[in-house]
């Protein structure tokens, strides 16, 4: 039997599965603007390959979201420092995220590939990057 004030066990899942399911939307958004800006490479795209790169999407979304998944699930509905913990690590992931999705918007048209690990090694070499991303 339930409290008053107590919430259903599955809340806080279903509270994660939809923002996650936001987040995997707005990815799908990404990809369909990194098609139209870089269509001319892709003159015909099956639809499977756009299904793989969801798939892709979800992969990524879980592993960069885990820290925030985690303390969501930890501690739902929690207020004060740990609110704010929550929230920041949501949005440091989406950031992060998001930050390099739109960096391949341009990037593919100079290097005919989405950015990978080597981005890295290329900004590590100097202040490029600090200067070419605003």
């Amino acid at each position: 039997m339930m409290t008053p004030n107590a919430q259903p066990w599955y809340r806080p899942l279903l509270r994660v599965m939809v923002t996650l399911g936001a987040v995997l939307v707005v990815f799908g958004l990404q990809r369909v603007a990194f098609y139209l800006l870089n269509a001319d490479s892709f003159p015909a795209p099956p639809l499977m390959a756009f299904l793989g790169g969801m798939r892709f999407d979800a992969s990524a979304i879980a592993w960069l979201f885990l820290p925030w998944t985690l303390s969501m699930l930890a501690r739902p509905g929690s207020s004060g420092a740990w609110n704010v913990v929550q929230k920041g690590l949501f949005h440091l992931s989406t950031v992060i995220c998001f930050f390099l999705n739109c960096v391949d918007l341009e990037y593919y048209k100079f290097t005919l590939k989405r950015s990978t690990a080597d981005l890295l090694g290329i900004a590590a070499g100097g202040d490029d990057l600090t200067h070419l991303a605003p």
